[in-house]
């Protein structure tokens, strides 16, 4: 486990793919909440090659001046963001950034020791490859040393090697692997939910005897839940996780537990939702740009009535589709 947790986070490690508006936003709100202890973004979001007294062109954060939502990408570092009240966030729940929090404090803490800014080029560069690294791509070898182990769960009568290629294959060969380079939510919430499948079904075999009985499975919840504050989709995992408790665990009160552990982060996000956007349902995309608006999703902006055309293009589309781009 410790080998194909290092071979993959070498792996998760070795690469970077610099910005983009979903990695920026995020990255945004990471440096203010370290730096300026603060959810907006406000300060975080434009920047200019200047000349400094000496001639040297250097890299500046300005003001943000007052521009049309829509607009604000044009200038910026990113458009994936939200406005309310004159304060920008991402257009997403704070999950992912909540995880890369811990490893950019100790990163801006070194630096500011050592009096380096962090708003040069190739410090701001290196700053966000490191806290890519050390949260998503971390995460990212976690889910594979899980699904490892869930396959020695599910599979106990194949050869050993066949976990360890199965584990490689999805670490490696499947979207896992782009995914984990990017300060982005996907493979942490793919981690989570392993994670939460695999501690209910250590709790179906009963494995945890020296632990108070409803522990893992409040454990578990709180797993699952934070998945939901990773990306608002989630609630469709946790949903799917309350009937497979329901379903594999003995007890009514341990099903209790289990919803208990999922409330917690339920009620942070809601927590979050009414500081930053001033109530506990206005999610993160209620004040997005209309660029992301899509017709026909009927709750919270996001979910709607399937449509076969949709479908077809996220199996068979030439660019994203999961049966070209990750066959496996």
């Amino acid at each position: 486990e410790l080998v194909i947790f290092a071979f993959l986070f070498f792996a998760y490690s070795y690469f970077h793919q610099g910005g983009g508006w979903n990695q920026n936003s995020r990255f945004d709100q990471v440096r203010s909440i370290v730096e300026s202890h603060r959810w907006e973004i406000n300060d975080y979001l434009l920047y200019r090659l200047m000349h400094d007294e000496s001639g040297v062109e250097k890299l500046r954060r300005l003001a943000m001046p007052s521009v049309p939502l829509e607009q604000v990408g044009l200038i910026a570092n990113t458009g994936d963001i939200s406005l309310f009240n004159g304060r920008f966030y991402p257009n997403k729940p704070p999950g992912t950034v909540l995880a890369a929090v811990p490893g950019y404090f100790v990163i801006y803490g070194v630096e500011r020791a050592l009096g380096i800014d962090p708003d040069d080029w190739w410090v701001l560069t290196v700053n966000a490859y490191l806290t890519t690294i050390f949260s998503v791509s971390l995460l990212a070898a976690i889910g594979g040393v899980t699904f490892y182990r869930i396959s020695l769960r599910l599979f106990p009568m194949t050869a050993p090697w066949t976990h360890i290629a199965s584990t490689l294959t999805f670490g490696l060969g499947t979207m896992m692997l782009p995914f984990a380079t990017m300060l982005f939510d996907h493979v942490e919430v793919a981690t989570l939910s392993l994670v939460t499948f695999w501690l209910l079904l250590l709790e179906k075999d009963g494995r945890f005897v020296s632990f108070p009985p409803a522990v893992v499975c409040l454990v578990a919840g709180v797993v699952s839940g934070l998945a939901v504050i990773l990306n608002y989709s989630s609630l469709i995992f946790l949903v799917l996780f309350v009937l497979y408790a329901a379903w594999v665990v003995e007890t009514r009160q341990k099903i209790i537990f289990f919803l208990a552990g999922a409330t917690f982060p339920i009620l942070f996000l809601a927590w979050y939702h009414q500081v930053c956007f001033g109530g506990v349902l206005a999610t993160a995309n209620a004040y997005q740009s209309e660029l992301f608006r899509k017709e026909g999703m009927v709750l919270f902006g996001m979910f709607g009535v399937p449509r076969w055309e949709v479908k077809a293009k996220l199996l068979f589309a030439s660019n994203r589709g999961l049966l070209i781009t990750s066959p496996v």
